[in-house]
């Protein structure tokens, strides 16, 4: 999968406005990562919760969810079995009702790829929420991710040290000019990995006096906090 790649994904879901389970939150993005330009996705139930790291259950209970707060519509498909010589039951087909063209975060496509529990998941998108526009940073409190994800304190942080252990997104803790802790600060790997190897190689090539300027911003970050740069495949 390109690593580049990502899909719209409603801030309505990500700030779970209508107190939905995370779990629910969980299968939604793999309906809208996935949905065709008409924005259908047709799959078996065994089939998604594989996606979804979900059991069947589970996923039944978030479709179920998803229709009733308006975000999706449901319809079973059949097909005709020459075999049986009647109408068989084929994949079902799941409809986003609403095109997301506005208020909307992109999401990486890859994160889906992670088995996450529903609760982190929720606080990586959370994270991802904040960055503004293109940027790769966001500044979000703990008590910022705790109130909009709806989890509890202990249960972001938990997902945050997943997170990083995973090395989806890199934390660094932030201090004000007196000394005194603020905000920590969460990056995109992706985006660091791509600032190391410009700075180690030298080749920015078409790239703005910004961009190389937020480069080397990266780069210190990355001389300071000393992460694994031969596991993010910089060296």
């Amino acid at each position: 999968m390109n690593p580049n790649r990502v899909f719209k994904f409603p801030r309505a879901l990500i700030k779970n406005k209508d107190n939905l389970q995370p779990s629910t939150i969980s299968v939604a993005a793999l309906f809208y990562a996935h949905m065709n330009k008409h924005r259908n996705y047709h799959n078996s139930l065994e089939n998604i919760a594989a996606l979804t790291h979900r059991d069947e259950k589970t996923v039944r209970q978030a479709v179920a969810e998803l229709v009733a707060a308006g975000y999706l519509l449901k319809f079973r498909n059949y097909i005709y079995s020459r075999e049986l010589d009647q109408m068989v039951y084929a994949q079902t087909m799941y409809h986003i009702v609403t095109p997301v063209t506005a208020d909307y975060t992109l999401v990486p496509y890859s994160w889906l790829k992670y088995d996450l529990t529903p609760c982190t998941l929720q606080v990586l998108l959370v994270c991802r929420m904040f960055m503004i526009k293109e940027e790769s940073r966001s500044y979000p409190s703990i008590r910022k991710l705790t109130d909009t994800a709806r989890v509890a304190k202990s249960t972001v942080c938990k997902a945050i040290k997943k997170i990083a252990e995973l090395g989806i997104l890199v934390l660094e803790h932030c201090k004000k000019e007196n000394g005194a802790y603020t905000s920590n600060s969460y990056v995109i790997v992706k985006q660091i990995r791509e600032a190391a190897i410009e700075l180690l190689t030298g080749n920015y090539g078409q790239t703005s006096d910004e961009h190389r300027c937020n480069s080397i911003s990266l780069w210190d970050y990355l001389s300071t906090s000393r992460p694994n740069l031969q596991d993010m495949g910089v060296v």
